[in-house]
C-alpha cells in the first residue's frame, strides 16, 4: 500500500511538472511569434499584410455564422422596442381621437347654437317682428307631459312678457304665454289639448278657408270649424288669421296633412324637441 501511495504521488507531480513545462514552453512560443511578427512588420510590412488578408479571408465565413445570432437577436430586441413604442403611440393616438370627437361634438353643438342665434337676432333688448317688438327668451324646462304640452323659459315681468304674450319659433308660430312671473313664464304650446289658434288654410288654386286649429295632445293638431263640404290637400300652407284679435295674422303654422280617415290635421312647423330659445311679441293684451 505504501508502494502505490507512493507511485501516485510520483505520478501526480510528474503531470503537474509535464503541465508546467507545457505552458512555459507556450508562453515561450508565443512571445517569439509576438517578437517574429514585429521585426516583419518592421522589415517586410508587405508579407504582414498579405498575411492578414489572408487570414481575414480566411475567418471571415466563421465571423460571419458567428454574426448570425447576434444580429437575429438585434432585430428581436429592435422588433420588441418597436412593439413597444407602436403600443404607446396607438394609445396616444386613440386618447387624441376622443378629444377631437368630443370637440367636434361640441362644435356642431355651438354651430347650431350659432346659427339659431344669428336667425332669431339678439337674445337681448327688444327686437322687432313687423312692427311688433320682441324678446328672445331661452327654454329653462320643457314642463310636458301626457296631459299638457308646455315650456317654462328665462323671461318674465321683467323682460316685458305677460301673460297672453305670443311665442314664435325660428320656424313659425309656438303657442301663448299663460303664465308670467317676475323672472320666468310658461308658455302654452299649439300641440296642448287646450290650444286654440284662429287659422286660414292658403289652397293651391289661390282660395283660402278660416279655420280654427284645436290641440290634441299630439304632433299633430286637428282642424275645426271649416266649412262641411270644404276639401283639403296635403301640404296646404296654414297660417294666422287674426280673427278674434288674440294672434297677429299671417304668423307661418304649418302645413295640411290628411289623415287615413279623411279628416285633415297640421303639421307644425314648430319642432318642440329642436327649440333652443323661443321669440316673445311684446304687445299689450
Amino acid at each position: 500500500m505504501k508502494k502505490i501511495k507512493l507511485s501516485n504521488s510520483k505520478s501526480r507531480a510528474l503531470t503537474g511538472s509535464v503541465i508546467r513545462m507545457n505552458y512555459a514552453l507556450s508562453s515561450a512560443l508565443l512571445i517569439l511569434a509576438g517578437v517574429v511578427l514585429v521585426f516583419l512588420s518592421y522589415s517586410k510590412p508587405e508579407m504582414v499584410d498579405n498575411i492578414r488578408a489572408q487570414f481575414a479571408h480566411r475567418l471571415s465565413p466563421a465571423l460571419a455564422q458567428a454574426r448570425i445570432p447576434l444580429d437575429r437577436a438585434s432585430m428581436f430586441f429592435e422588433d420588441i422596442t418597436g412593439f413597444a413604442s407602436l403600443q404607446s403611440t396607438n394609445a396616444t393616438l386613440r386618447e387624441e381621437n376622443q378629444k377631437l370627437k368630443a370637440w367636434y361634438s361640441e362644435a356642431q353643438s355651438l354651430r347650431a347654437e350659432n346659427e339659431m342665434l344669428r336667425d332669431m337676432l339678439k337674445v337681448k333688448g327688444p327686437q322687432h317682428y313687423g312692427d311688433i317688438d320682441f324678446v328672445t327668451a331661452p327654454i329653462a324646462l320643457d314642463a310636458s307631459h301626457h296631459f299638457a304640452k308646455s315650456l317654462l323659459i328665462q323671461g318674465g315681468i321683467s323682460s316685458g312678457i305677460t301673460k297672453n304674450a305670443i311665442a314664435l319659433s325660428e320656424s313659425g308660430l309656438a303657442g301663448r304665454v299663460i303664465e308670467s312671473s317676475e323672472n320666468t313664464a310658461r308658455v302654452l304650446l299649439l300641440s296642448d289639448m287646450n290650444a286654440r289658434v284662429p287659422v286660414m288654410v292658403n289652397h293651391r288654386d289661390g282660395s283660402a278657408t278660416h279655420a280654427v286649429l284645436a290641440g290634441q295632445n299630439d304632433a299633430t293638431p286637428k282642424l275645426t270649424h271649416y266649412p262641411e263640404d270644404m276639401t283639403f290637400e296635403s301640404g296646404d300652407f296654414v297660417m294666422t288669421s287674426g280673427a278674434g284679435s288674440m294672434f297677429p295674422p299671417g304668423i307661418p303654422v304649418g302645413q295640411i296633412a290628411i289623415n287615413s280617415d279623411g279628416s285633415p290635421v297640421i303639421t307644425p312647423f314648430m319642432q318642440p324637441e329642436h327649440l333652443l330659445y323661443l321669440k316673445i311679441l311684446l304687445t299689450d293684451r
